[in-house]
């Protein structure tokens, strides 16, 4: 004999889980399908691509645990579980990309079986279908193969969903055990130590039980039935939840952003066509839902029209504007007003800021509410203590039993009060967060009690700040109140379940937080700062993705299927939703009619008058024709009984009201897109609606005639929607319908639904948006959709379907097919009947024969219908649709998964690696292995590449990391030198002789475009008059169908080849000239050819470096901030121009600064005004250049203000003149002042003013004549051959008459005569970069030297005026900058000693240098009488290191040499940066 506890044990939800899946059925053999696909595509070849930036972070750090134990939680890193499970992984199978991705790939395939856990609600064809959608899910198959934390944070929150169902409303021998408890505790610890995405699902998860427990508190206490108030509520919730979605996305294309930043932010500050799209678009947003909510009413209702439930319809639509209006002030205050781009500055010390202060601005109420709080909730505990003898008392007595007894009522609030306990100390940093305040408070605080601060700081390694033990005091004032309150509440509900409980959630966080009890400040980690730095993060926007980038961009790209299947799923859910509230509200009618009818027999009284309409319901099928006179019906009443039936057919199928419907659409689309006859739409539908209306007719009157033959009534006949109540229906019937309303038994749906809504609101709403957090989105449309489409399978009459349903399947494939094809042409790309070219006539063609197919298969598809009824015919359709949607579906997974995994084109490779790391891995293990014979080589590498290439450098042996600052020490004796574009610059000078450079794509993300959308950019999307839009359109579609931007770009203008992407980070890898030679071996047959990488042109700039340290630095007290330009007076003071801060708060800088010739510093001139506040005089927006001259009058380049301003001596205005004029290369002469980020000025010997104009590519020359201007010429044109110039820099003037442009994107120094005559060019072996630091030049005209900056290579290039370059000075500054290192070095001057001022930019100063060591060599050339009357100089540049090989020819040569294994080219020298637009220098 079985005892009751064995029956219990062996027959609880796994076992028969297990059971049922070794029994040898249909069902089983589809999940071991379902299961060996999954693991197939889950591991196949998950090694080949290369680790993204995110995913070597965590096999690096995984790597360390797994080697040396060196592992210490962080929230940057999310949660410690995945790098528990990685180093496991290593330790078990070895560390590479395979092994990493193991624990990823196996929660991915638990997440695809996962439904199986739910069969009891999805049924037995949903949770199939559930599977196989996440199986084919592209996001969910694509994370899967990745290692990131959305795979566990995603089954964990499965899990602990799991354990809430079957706690709730699973068999009722497994209801309320304690087991679930412990499910949902292991699934919240995981959750939580996965990712900060944990705290969303436990929200949701909690709210929705708080407000289910709401709603039968309600019930139990008011006695009303709780279902209608629960479910109205969650009704008016999504669709007010959608309603909120539309919104996001027409407030982020609408852009009241910019109403931030106007004096007059309000609604009215639009202009007047967005005030009316925004207005149209809100109506049609919230009209839709209307007419989606109000229609389905309808048509549960549609034979009682007159009982529609119009009050709660409105009920559900004002819930629905107040929640959507919620939703939306949410998402508005939750924008971060940017005040534009901001300087690199060093950051503040908090600690020492905080001396001498003793008070903080951090606001204390929030701290003192929650202590409060937790007084009051010790209060409230003693007070309703538990009573031990409630257990006899009845349980409809309400207040018998004690607040505890009544709450054991509710298994729910069991839910509540361990999901709330266990969280309620992780919210800790909600408190400090609310309280805000800085780092300089929390010093203070921490100052305020030195005693405790200083043993913090003593005692934990960690804390090494007053700020950092501040920060720990506060938090521990806000934890300890939550965790003791959380602590007394567990023990008062049930101090046995919660101590189990509240062990294995404590057990599993220490173990795994604290690195297996080796560090314990990861308790504090993960329990305190986990929820503070995703609060943080709420604010950085990372991605700056916009509002619409789920709705619009992923979910529609890779998710169609299930966002169409919820769709469907929302109208079925709101059909069974009326359904049920007007069966309900016909059974409570007829009941208080019954009711009242029993009690008027007991008085023996027969009513006087007729019961009332809201007493009594109308029977729903009035008998046409008396029973008595059934078996004599004539042909007329037949042929009336069937036309009544079959009108109502027409009316209730939904295929001819589509029809209809795609009718009229097809007719508007053909008249909006030109093409003026609608024949086209009365061919494909309009005819075919009529023939089926006409065959439903001859149906039902066939079917009528039948079903009389067979001796049923007329009213057995007359179709019914769903089950009728009459006066007939058995009271039980009625009690059944009636306790349907009391809300007793979790709703699955409901909640799935809620969880669906919640986390688009959610995920819209976050800070952070990225491609993976759509897995999240995917995961409960997913189980929507199968419950929708679970529901219309198992509809299907498998007879029917063996008889000719499948052929109707079959024929209803080919006419989707044929009817996308028909309406493609009329929304995308070149329309049919357009024109009589070869391609038009083509797309003619084509949509004739669509047409005709999808005519032809509608036509077939009515002859099978017959025999099998048209609602086989329906299910059939849906699933032949959603099967369709199922393999585009497939489809686009695998591309992403198998074919693009690791190429831009898919929007999912986001700062993902590109194949080049792949093949630079190759490059460097064939080097290693022949020159070392292991993995030896020496190899140098930057922080640019650091990711993931510090996780593929860990088994090289003779690595070294030189950060930002590489330097000639660091790269001497290395073979292998990979840098990122950022520090190319610097490491050029020092590898570029010596080196080959290799270039490759490192990380790269998606094409941005939808970036920005406005209303016009969508308006020119959907122009029909414009043959672009058509193009624009069918470049979409193109990169939609198969990630193809071709014909995209063509219509945009833009490059969108893989080879130069617009949204990239490059990386540059530099092999040593004779290794490379001696591994990639050029030779041809006996006789061989050169080889170019053993020989190349030695670059004298860099092989005559000379480490010269300046004499002098010039710095002021108040500071430089961002000096640019700089010039030496006739008696010898320096002003300096600085631009100052771009923050347009910021008043620092903007102005002239002024010192001594000995380096005191004097005063400084002018502030900060800018033109529109009419500023006129010593007022400047971030000057870049000033000149001084002879008799000490100052003109300055006021660049931000688009003005030159003369003053005299005494600072006094002369002349002030300019105006904005953003032309780029199109730039005419008129506006003589116009504009665009002047950088250099320049006075030659007769006063005439040359100005770089270097957004519009030229040099504009004035002179000043009695106070007022004059436009003399303009020097330049935009371009690149001889004469032209591109982006020009600093500029300066030879005593002979030669003008000196720095050409920046030409890469080159261009002369002309000061008459604007070109004479000759020179390339600069610099400017490597764009980083929007602008070169400047200055002449030594005694020693016939040009100084050259190279900003972000922080040297200076040194060269003759006739342009051979002599070598350089200076190198890139690192942590603690020398006398003879730059951040960034800028303006630059030479005064009539030679010495060298040089202006850094980032570090706000200036060194001053003795003139460079260059000695020219002087020949006379004497004339024929051997005289030298002309004096004539020519000058010979003295060899001082090196030998030239050959000559520079002014012209940039590129060897090209083929890598054996990439291809790739082999560039020794770099090609000039293309740019997308004609100038950067816009503010």
């Amino acid at each position: 004999m079985v005892t009751n506890t064995q029956s219990e044990t062996n027959n609880n939800g796994l076992d028969r889980l297990f059971s049922r899946a070794f029994s040898i059925n249909w069902e089983v053999v589809i999940v071991v399908v379902i299961l060996i696909a999954a693991i197939f595509t889950r591991f196949y070849d998950v090694g080949a691509r290369a680790m993204s930036h995110d995913e070597s972070l965590h096999t690096r750090f995984s790597y360390n645990l797994s080697e040396d134990g060196n592992f210490q939680h962080s929230p940057l890193m999310h949660g410690p579980i995945l790098f528990h499970a990685t180093a496991l992984s290593y330790t078990l199978f070895g560390d590479n990309d395979f092994t990493s991705r193991i624990y990823s790939s196996i929660l991915g395939i638990l997440l695809v079986m996962s439904p199986l856990l739910f069969r009891r609600w999805l049924g037995r064809w949903g949770a199939i279908l559930a599977c196989l959608m996440l199986l084919i899910s592209p996001v969910t198959l694509y994370y899967g193969r990745y290692i990131r934390h959305d795979m566990p944070s995603i089954f964990s929150a499965l899990l602990m969903i799991w354990g809430v169902m079957m706690y709730l409303s699973g068999p009722d021998d497994q209801k309320r055990r304690a087991h679930w408890l412990y499910v949902i505790a292991v699934g919240m610890i995981w959750n939580l130590g996965s990712k900060e995405t944990a705290f969303i699902y436990i929200a949701i998860v909690g709210v929705f039980l708080f407000l289910y427990w709401v709603a039968r508190m309600i019930q139990y206490f008011a006695r009303i039935k709780g279902k209608p108030l629960f479910y109205l509520g969650m009704m008016g919730v999504f669709v007010g939840g959608v309603m909120s979605l539309g919104m996001y996305i027409i407030f982020d294309i609408i852009q009241f952003d910019l109403l931030r930043y106007t004096e007059t932010s309000h609604f009215f500050a639009l202009p007047v066509a967005e005030q009316q799209t925004f207005i149209l678009w809100t109506l049609v947003t919230i009209g839709s839902m209307v007419l989606v909510v109000g229609g389905t009413m309808v048509w549960s209702f549609r034979e009682k029209i007159n009982k529609l439930p119009v009050g709660e319809m409105l009920a559900i639509i004002g819930i629905a504007l107040s929640v959507c209006l919620t939703f939306v002030v949410i998402e508005e205050i939750s924008h971060v007003a940017e005040s534009g781009v901001t300087e690199t500055a060093e950051p503040a010390d908090p600690d020492a800021a905080a001396e001498g202060l003793t008070t903080t601005d951090i606001s204390w109420t929030p701290m003192v509410l929650v202590w409060i709080a937790t007084i009051g909730g010790y209060v409230f505990l003693f007070v309703t203590r538990r009573k031990d003898d409630y257990n006899g008392i009845d349980e409809k007595d309400k207040f018998g039993r004690g607040f505890w007894g009544t709450m054991d009522l509710f298994p729910e609030f069991d839910l509540i009060i361990v999901i709330g306990t266990l969280i309620l100390p992780w919210a800790t940093a909600l408190i400090p967060y609310v309280m805000g305040g800085t780092s300089s408070d929390y010093a203070v605080i921490a100052n305020n009690v030195p005693t405790i601060s200083d043993g913090l700081i003593q005692y934990i390694p960690s804390i090494t700040s007053p700020s950092q033990a501040g920060q720990i005091l506060v938090g521990l004032m806000a934890f300890l109140p939550l965790f003791s309150l959380a602590w007394a509440i567990g023990l008062m509900w049930n101090w046995r379940r919660w101590l189990v409980t509240s062990a294995i959630f404590h057990v599993l966080f220490a173990f795994f937080f604290t690195t297996i009890f080796t560090n314990m400040v990861g308790l504090a980690t993960g329990m305190v700062y986990s929820l503070g730095y995703w609060l943080e993060q709420q604010g950085v926007r990372r991605g700056s993705q916009p509002q619409y980038y789920y709705l619009l961009v992923i979910m529609p790209f890779y998710e169609f299927l299930p966002v169409i299947g919820s769709v469907f799923a929302m109208f079925a859910g709101l059909n069974v939703f009326w359904g049920w509230r007007k069966q309900d509200s016909e059974a409570r009618i007829e009941l208080r009619r019954r009711h009242r009818l029993a009690a008027l027999q007991e008085m023996d009284t027969e009513p006087d008058t007729e019961i009332g309409e809201d007493e009594v319901v109308e029977q729903d099928v009035v008998a046409e024709i008396d029973v008595e006179k059934e078996k004599h019906l004539s042909e007329s009443d037949i042929k009336r009984i069937g036309s009544r039936r079959g009108t109502q057919k027409i009316a209730a199928n939904p295929i001819f009201w589509g029809m209809i419907i795609l009718a009229i659409v097809s007719a508007i689309i053909f008249v909006i897109t030109g093409f003026n006859s609608i024949i086209g739409a009365g061919v494909l539908f309009i005819i075919p609606a009529f023939l089926y209306a006409v065959y439903l007719i001859r149906d039902a009157h066939s079917e009528t005639m039948l079903m009389l033959a067979e001796g049923y009534t007329p009213e057995e006949i007359a179709p019914l929607s769903s089950e009728e109540i009459t006066e007939d229906t058995p009271l039980v019937r009625l009690n059944q319908i009636r306790d349907k309303a009391h809300l007793a038994e979790f709703p699955f749906l409901i909640f799935f639904s809620w969880l669906a809504v919640l986390n688009l609101v959610g995920y819209s709403l976050a800070g952070e948006k990225m491609p993976w957090l759509a897995t999240h989105l995917t995961m409960p449309l997913i189980f929507l959709s199968a419950w929708y489409l679970g529901r219309n399978v198992e509809k299907i009459d498998l007879r029917k379907f063996m008889t000719r349903g499948w052929m109707v399947s079959l024929v209803m494939l080919l006419f989707f097919v044929a009817l996308f094809q028909s309406f493609r042409p009329l929304l995308i790309g070149v329309r049919p009947f357009s024109g009589l070219s070869a391609t038009q006539l083509n797309v003619t063609y084509s949509w004739l024969a669509a047409s005709i197919v999808a005519g032809g298969s509608l036509s077939v598809i009515f002859y099978l219908t017959e025999p099998i009824g048209w609602k086989h015919v329906r299910q059939l359709a849906l699933v032949s649709f959603f099967g369709i949607l199922s393999v585009l579906t497939l489809r686009t997974g695998l591309l992403a998964s198998f074919v693009n995994y690791d190429y831009a084109t898919e929007y999912l490779v986001y700062a993902h690696a590109a194949p080049g790391v792949n093949w630079v891995l190759d490059d460097i293990e064939e080097i290693s292995l022949a020159t070392t014979d292991g993995y030896d080589v020496s190899i140098v590498y930057d922080n640019e590449v650091s990711w993931p290439f510090s996780w593929y450098f860990r088994n090289y042996n003779n690595v070294r990391y030189v950060g930002d600052n590489p330097t000639r020490r660091d790269v001497d004796d290395a073979v292998i030198v990979l840098v990122g574009a950022a520090n190319r610059s610097k490491v050029e000078p020092l590898v570029e002789d010596r080196f080959v450079r290799f270039d490759h794509i490192r990380l790269w993300w998606p094409m941005q475009d939808y970036f920005g959308l406005t209303t016009a950019r969508l308006d020119n999307l959907f122009d029909p008059t414009d043959p672009n839009s058509a193009q624009l359109r069918q470049g979409i579609f193109d990169i939609w169908w198969n990630r193809d931007y071709t014909t995209y770009g063509q219509a945009t203008g833009g490059d969108f080849s893989v080879t130069n992407w617009p949204v990239s980070d490059r990386m540059h890898l530099y092999v040593r000239r004779d290794v490379a030679a001696q591994i990639w071996s050029y030779g041809v047959g006996e006789g061989g050819v050169l080889n170019p990488l053993e020989s190349g042109e030695v670059n004298q700039c860099s092989a005559n470096w000379q480490p010269i340290q300046a004499t002098t630095v010039l710095q002021s007290q108040q500071g430089l901030i961002n000096p640019t330009g700089i010039d030496v007076g006739a008696d010898g003071r320096i002003y300096i121009a600085e631009q100052g801060l771009f923050d347009p708060n910021s008043s620092g800088g903007h102005r002239i600064s002024v010192f001594a010739a000995d380096g005191t510093f004097i005063e400084t001139i002018g502030e900060r005004g800018t033109l529109a506040s009419d500023t006129v005089g010593q007022y400047f927006e971030r000057p870049n250049s000033v000149e001084v001259l002879d008799d000490g009058s100052l003109v300055v380049v006021d660049t931000w203000n688009y003005r030159i301003q003369y003053f005299d001596n005494a600072l006094q205005p002369v002349a002030i003149w300019g105006e904005r004029g953003e032309f780029g290369a199109a730039a005419a002469t008129e506006p003589v002042d116009g504009f665009w980020g002047p950088r250099d000025i320049e006075v030659d010997a007769n006063g005439r003013i040359f100005i770089s104009d270097t957004g519009n590519k030229r040099i504009r020359v004035y002179q000043i004549v009695n106070g007022q201007r004059i436009h003399l010429y303009d020097i330049g044109s935009a371009g690149s051959e001889p004469g032209q110039i591109d982006e020009p820099g600093g500029i300066a003037i030879h005593p002979n008459g030669n003008l000196y442009v720095a050409d920046t994107w030409n890469r080159r120094i261009s002369v002309f005569t000061t008459e604007g005559v070109f004479l000759d060019t020179f390339n600069v072996r610099g400017w490597y970069e764009e980083q929007g630091n602008r070169p400047y030049i200055a002449v030594d005209s005694n020693r016939e030297l040009l100084y050259v900056t190279d900003p972000d290579a922080g040297r200076v290039l040194v060269y003759t005026t006739s342009g051979d370059c002599v070598g350089s000075f200076g190198e890139s500054a690192g942590q603690q900058a020398g006398m003879g290192q730059f951040a960034i070095a800028s303006g630059i001057a030479v005064d009539d000693a030679g010495q060298v001022y040089v202006v850094d930019s980032r570090l706000g100063r200036v060194l001053v240098f003795p003139p460079f060591p260059y000695t020219p060599q002087i020949e006379i050339v004497p004339d024929d009488s051997g005289n030298n009357p002309a004096g004539v100089v020519i000058e010979t540049t003295e060899e001082i290191t090196g030998e030239v090989i050959q000559p520079d020819t002014g012209v940039e040569t590129t060897d090209e040499v083929v890598e054996p294994q990439t291809g790739n080219e082999v560039t020794e020298e770099v090609v000039q940066p293309e740019t997308t637009a004609d100038s950067d220098t816009s503010e």
